[in-house]
């Protein structure tokens, strides 16, 4: 019993698997399927561009009128009652302006398509990291999968507007909800020195669906046809997630050993080796003692009665200890423990940060008086080059002085667009490139280190949360244009001082690089702690009776 509790007490996991050969094959094949399924995730974002775009439309017996035309009041107000839309000079040949028609009075509703894809946004940030840590990351991935596949089919058939929009949102939440979840997938099945490279890929990926999706766009230009498509890759990718294996990581910190032992037989034999017969021993004697594979509502119960102050109930072992295996977690608990919650503030300001900075160069070609096609190419390109980038970039300086660095670049360069002239607007575009660059790369750090920083129990929890509270943030961004109006520097002031913010927090947070992912709390309460007061800390009984008290 000593030498399983021991197995338990130290990092086995990492040094039988994860971080040795025997698992190279094995995460090579879960990192390709990983980054497949996030090249789907891109398209269904991306596609609002090509149906959500604004139509001029006029009276069918009429002359044409368009949007802000000064006759668009009088084709509103006259007794029209079947209007015709002019795609002349468009790549598309519907949308859903016509098919519902959006028009006039109801125009307003187009707008709220819009609403309901930060609705969504929002809604996947607060449910799919804290489902992840209940059911799984695989199973959230394919429930997700699933769900957009059913959702996309009704979007595209339906008649009712209304019912196109909750499609559109739940679209749009199970699509966070992936993000929620693959993340960290890839971070715990990742080896150290690969981990940031591995989440880099993905974000390739994900830029990689968005253009593809233009590519669908052009072949099917009928928005009901293109939905229908990308339904259709999306039912491909749940097919494909079918093959994904859970996170070992995750199943050993809910003592589901028999799992992890059967993930550990498979990579041994993609390796094409004989697995050590004291490790077959070791392991069998865990799984016999461990949590055997709960089911749904056995994880989410306890959860949300403990939310709502009537969870009282613990189990205890033999010597007393309480089981860990019964203890569920929630970003409730991060705020449990001083150095989490301190870590956790920090890296929701940074997320706010990173958010807003990122929509208001991307979305900032009316503010930057830019040509929207050319400004929509050059920041494509800048996406690509800033993922690529940040996998070199990453493994030779760190967490902390990239995060500083880039939010340094896009704060300098925001700055510089204060005094800069109207009419050179190529050097604007030039800094503009260089803000989404660096944006790209910050963005994407953001989830890698809120990945590291957080604890396996709560991983997926504090992407959510952090994701959730930039969404929120994210709200306000179509205000920030408006500042303009008071006085013409005012929006870059603001994102000047915002990156100014960032580059301050990042200062605040542990360096991550190269370093063992911290699986409990504990740990992540001691994680990048000074040696000296983790010392204190670990040998001071009220601190440690305060800690097993949560």
């Amino acid at each position: 019993m000593d030498i399983i509790q021991d197995t338990i007490s130290v990092d086995f996991l990492e040094k039988v698997f994860l971080e040795s050969p025997l698992s190279t094959r094995w995460q090579f094949l879960m990192m390709a399927i990983g980054s497949l399924l996030m090249v789907e995730t891109g398209f269904f974002p991306t596609s609002v561009n090509f149906y959500q775009t604004e139509v001029a439309f006029y009276c069918a017996d009429g002359e044409d009128v368009y949007g802000n035309n000064s006759e668009f009041e009088d084709v509103c107000q006259s007794s029209c009652d079947q209007f015709a839309f002019n795609y002349t000079n468009m790549d598309i040949s519907s949308s859903i302006q016509e098919t519902f028609k959006l028009v006039c009075d109801r125009e307003i509703l187009l707008r709220f398509h819009g609403t309901c894809f930060f609705l969504g946004m929002l809604l996947g940030s607060l449910i799919g990291g804290f489902a992840s840590d209940r059911i799984g990351r695989a199973k959230m991935m394919k429930i997700s999968f699933l769900v957009k596949t059913v959702c996309g089919v009704a979007m595209a058939l339906s008649d009712s507007f209304i019912c196109h929009l909750v499609a559109w949102c739940v679209v749009i939440m199970m699509n966070v909800a992936c993000w929620m979840a693959v993340i960290p997938w890839i971070s715990e099945n990742s080896k150290k020195s690969r981990r940031h490279s591995s989440v880099i890929l993905a974000g390739i990926a994900f830029s990689t669906g968005g253009m593809l999706c233009a590519l669908v766009g052009i072949l099917l230009p009928n928005w009901r046809h293109m939905i229908l498509a990308m339904s259709g890759i999306t039912l491909a990718s749940f097919l494909m997630s079918l093959a994904l294996d859970e996170s070992p990581r995750w199943l050993w910190t809910k003592e589901r050993y028999a799992e992890v032992f059967k993930i550990i037989r498979k990579g041994a034999k993609l390796n094409q080796c004989e697995l050590d017969l004291d490790l077959q021993s070791t392991m069998t004697k865990l799984s016999q003692q461990g949590a055997p594979n709960r089911k749904f509502y056995q994880e989410i119960v306890p959860d949300l009665k403990r939310i709502c102050g009537i969870y009282k109930t613990q189990s205890y072992s033999e010597n007393g200890a309480q089981n860990t295996r019964d203890k569920q977690y929630s970003f409730i608990d991060i705020f449990r423990y001083k150095v989490l919650t301190i870590r956790m503030l920090l890296m929701c300001v940074l997320w706010i940060c990173a958010i807003l900075l990122y929509y208001g160069v991307f979305l900032g070609a009316s503010l930057f008086d830019q040509n929207i096609y050319i400004y929509v190419v050059v920041q494509g390109a800048g996406g690509v080059i800033g993922s690529v980038l940040g996998a070199v970039l990453l493994s030779f300086l760190g967490r902390r002085r990239v995060a500083q660095a880039m939010t340094f670049v896009a704060g300098l360069s925001f700055f510089s667009c204060i005094f800069i002239p109207p009419h050179w607007e190529y050097f604007v575009l030039s800094l503009t490139f260089l803000v989404r660059i660096s944006m790209e790369l910050f963005f994407t750090l953001c989830y890698i280190w809120t990945a590291e920083v957080m604890p396996t129990v709560v991983r997926p929890s504090a992407i959510s949360l952090a994701s959730m509270t930039a969404r929120v943030a994210g709200l306000a961004f179509p205000f920030i244009s408006h500042l303009g109006t008071v006085w013409t520097p005012f929006p870059m002031l603001f994102y000047s001082l915002t990156a100014l913010l960032s580059l301050i927090v990042s200062g605040f947070l542990p360096e991550t690089r190269g370093k063992v992912l911290p699986n409990t709390m504990e740990e992540g309460n001691q994680f990048g702690v000074g040696k000296k007061k983790k010392k204190e800390a670990s040998n001071d009984p009220a601190k440690l009776e305060s800690s097993s008290s949560v």
